[in-house]
């Protein structure tokens, strides 16, 4: 081999070992870049992870082999299982969770909308319950396949408890509004329209129209008695206070009728007067043919004889007769938590005010 073919080959060598170095600080740069890369993103998820750990609510995610792979704060919290021993569990078999559907039916909304929300109920570590809301969203790869399941759920426990006794609260005071032929109404003021039950339809001999407006009422109180029960209505908004009223109506059949109404308001975070809630319940006193001919009116904060009215024995105090009355006819004013509305008798047109007992001495109370 001659001199100048050795030479060709070192300098092919070189040229070679010159290129096979460039080639690896190319590569050891794509390293350190790739590198840097995965720890930023590393530090991005461990920031992001450490904000889902500011929430109070349980942030979970799992495979679609239905593994934990990050559990919350919130979930060690909620459920009494902390990270270290809920992380690569199967989710199901470690709250035991009761959904408000069918699981099948939940897993197939889920791959086909990307999303779900419902309620469950989980069971936490020591053996107790917890109501949660439930939020679900599905994430998928680059290639569009199912990966992840991301679920935010909070606790409503204390809430399903409060509309569970609002439930019965408010199944008994249905109850004791039909037996006291008490009828409740709402007066909306944002579009001044009402919100009867069926008692005051009942009342008014009128067939249910929801929302009642509230020129259809007025039409139907008599008209020397309207411009009375509107300003009594009118001072119970100005001062925020309850207010008493007893007037004249028409019933739709064209037949009059004394009835007694005591109504309170509702107010907003502003305490602005935003409804007026009420009772409406068939006068008591006023019953001769007589007295439907009298304009009627009377309020908690009228001049005349007032007394406190009370449930149960106080009631005989108020109405002396009370004995007397049918037991269909018995107003349960204590059922309803009337025990501080004012009655006032009194006879404009009359020599005297008559007493309740002095009423009941004049002619039986009942019902019009």
């Amino acid at each position: 081999m001659d001199t100048d073919e050795k030479g060709g080959r070192k300098l092919k060598r070189k040229d070679f070992e010159a290129e096979l170095r460039q080639l690896n600080l190319e590569l050891e740069e794509r390293v350190a870049e790739r590198t840097h890369a995965l720890e930023e993103q590393t530090r991005v998820l461990a920031e992001q992870a450490a904000l889902l750990d500011l929430t109070r609510d349980s942030v979970v995610v799992r495979d679609m082999e239905r593994r934990i792979v990050f559990w919350s704060k919130g979930a060690e919290t909620m459920t009494g299982w902390p990270s270290e021993l809920a992380t690569g569990k199967v989710i199901n078999d470690l709250l035991h969770t009761e959904f408000s559907e069918p699981l099948e039916e939940i897993e197939a909304h889920l791959l086909r909308e990307g999303h779900w929300e419902g309620e469950a109920v989980q069971h936490r570590r020591d053996g107790t319950t917890v109501v949660v809301a439930t939020r679900r969203a599905l994430q998928r790869d680059s290639n569009g396949a199912p990966f992840q399941i991301l679920s935010v759920s909070n606790d409503i426990t204390t809430r399903k408890a409060t509309e569970a006794r609002l439930r019965a609260s408010t199944e008994r005071l249905s109850l004791a509004t039909a037996v006291a032929k008490i009828g409740v109404w709402d007066w909306d003021l944002t579009d001044n329209t009402l919100t009867w039950d069926d008692t005051m339809f009942s009342i008014y001999g009128l067939s249910p129209v929801v929302p009642m407006p509230y020129e259809r009422w007025a039409s139907a109180v008599f008209p020397e008695d309207l411009a009375k029960v509107e300003e009594i209505l009118r001072k119970a908004i100005a001062d925020k206070s309850p207010g008493f009223a007893e007037f004249r109506i028409v019933r739709a059949d064209g037949s009059p009728r004394v009835i007694s109404a005591a109504e309170s308001v509702a107010l907003d975070e502003d305490r602005n007067v935003t409804r007026v809630i009420g009772g409406t319940f068939r006068s008591i006193m006023r019953s001769s043919p007589s007295t439907l001919r009298e304009p009627l009116m009377s309020s908690a904060r009228s001049p005349g004889v007032t007394t406190p009215l009370r449930p149960a024995s106080a009631i005989k105090t108020v109405f002396p007769c009370v004995s007397a009355w049918p037991d269909s006819d018995r107003p349960a004013f204590g059922a309803l938590g009337l025990t501080s509305v004012t009655m006032t008798w009194s006879r404009p047109n009359a020599r005297t005010s008559l007493s309740p007992a002095e009423s009941c001495a004049a002619r039986p109370p009942r019902y019009q």
